[in-house]
């Protein structure tokens, strides 16, 4: 706490942003960064706080971004689905063989981006990786094995369902599959070097000495809050399996799997994204500016609309609220109203992450923090920091 103000420069009309980005560096232990484009160019980009005890963070420190990373993994299927190597309807063991052992030869990749698959997770999960865990993490081949050998635990398409961590590790195989390269490679090569943005499936290790260093959640002081947490990550409930728990202290050890070796290594092509927020908001910028961002071109318009439209909206049963989902993209919805605006489209991350784009308004958003806050919806420093930037677009107009 007692943070310095941030570094980092807002352009002329959105200078209030900086205030409230101060505000909860002042708040909040740890370090943050928080990157807006607009038509193209960055109007916020601000960071500060500590990147690890007596690190100051930097503008290009780069922090685990959780499930963000999802929307790299689907801007990732998208770019071969537009030239034709992947087919959105196929079946998942068209590429991966073995995925149509124990009946689960009709889930198909659009199954598998829409959360609706059916397996968001396998039993058994823990003899490999748990969330809290320091290991198993790197083990990418054996836990395609199991999900391989798994069954389903709903037909696809009956229900709408968060698949936390194996929707990154189906897709990462089929990519890689159909491809031939790992989608960590594939990102690297197709999306962050094109555009000049520092976003990576897994740790590069030459940015291993300016990582940020995830820290330990607080313990929620409400007793009704911390049972709510505690059902979050318990494993006898979906969203505990889901999210790999292994009891109801799982929550609080967070740090310890982000911050290992294993998990930084490995390829969890749905949570183990690293990125600065300047890298995520260039994504984001391209996808709010139809595909391009400074004349380089990672997508079109037409696969952007079709790709970004709704595909799948109702209850999650394993989120337990409603949800909107485009291909591997969140939409606006009631629990994660990350914009005003409903054809927004992007996806947040465990604990406070968040990168979206506003395709409408011309405007993409990325933060980052290495503190994770739990909360019932969007994390309330999202909610003031979003809120203060659309209030200078609305302004500008």
């Amino acid at each position: 706490m007692g943070q310095e103000p941030s570094s980092g420069t807002c352009e002329p009309g959105f200078t209030a942003v900086r205030a409230v980005f101060d505000d909860v560096l002042l708040r909040h232990p740890g370090g943050a960064a928080l990157c807006v484009y607009r038509d193209g160019k960055a109007v916020v980009d601000l960071w500060g706080g500590e990147a690890a005890p007596g690190v100051p963070w930097s503008a290009d420190t780069a922090c685990v971004i959780w499930s963000v990373t999802k929307a790299l993994t689907a801007l990732a299927v998208q770019q071969l689905v537009e030239r034709g190597v992947v087919d959105l309807a196929a079946p998942v063991c068209t590429y991966w063989p073995e995925f149509a052992a124990r009946g689960k030869d009709a889930v198909t990749v659009r199954h598998v981006l829409t959360h609706t698959a059916g397996l968001p997770w396998w039993p058994g999960h823990e003899r490999l990786v748990r969330m809290g865990d320091a290991d198993g993490w790197d083990r990418t081949d054996e836990i395609a094995d199991a999900l391989a050998g798994s069954v389903l635990q709903w037909q696809p398409g009956a229900l709408l369902g968060y698949h936390a961590f194996t929707y990154g590790w189906m897709l990462g195989e089929v990519v890689r599959r159909a491809t031939g390269r790992d989608v960590t490679t594939h990102v690297a090569e197709e999306i962050a070097r094109p555009l000049g943005a520092r976003v990576a499936i897994g740790l590069p290790g030459e940015w291993e000495k300016d990582a940020a260093q995830l820290l330990p959640p607080r313990r929620p002081a409400d007793p009704a809050e911390a049972t709510r947490f505690a059902d979050r990550w318990h494993p006898g409930t979906p969203q505990g399996h889901a999210l790999l728990g292994a009891g109801p202290e799982a929550g609080y050890l967070v740090a310890t799997t982000a911050n290992s070796a294993a998990f930084r290594r490995g390829e969890v092509p749905g949570a183990n994204g690293f990125a600065s927020a300047r890298g995520i908001a260039r994504v984001f910028a391209a996808l709010a500016h139809g595909g391009t961002l400074d004349g380089v071109a990672v997508t079109s318009p037409d696969s952007l609309r079709r790709h970004a439209a709704v595909h799948a909206e109702g209850y999650d049963v394993v989120a337990a609220g409603p949800a909107r989902r485009a291909l591997g993209y969140a939409r606006p919805a009631p629990t994660e109203m990350f914009s005003p605006y409903d054809r927004a489209f992007g996806h947040g991350g465990l604990g406070g992450q968040l990168g979206f784009a506003d395709p409408d308004r011309r405007l993409s958003f990325a933060f980052l923090s290495n503190y994770p806050q739990w909360s019932d919806g969007l994390d309330p420093r999202l909610l003031r920091l979003v809120g203060s930037v659309y209030d200078c677009v609305w302004r500008l107009q």
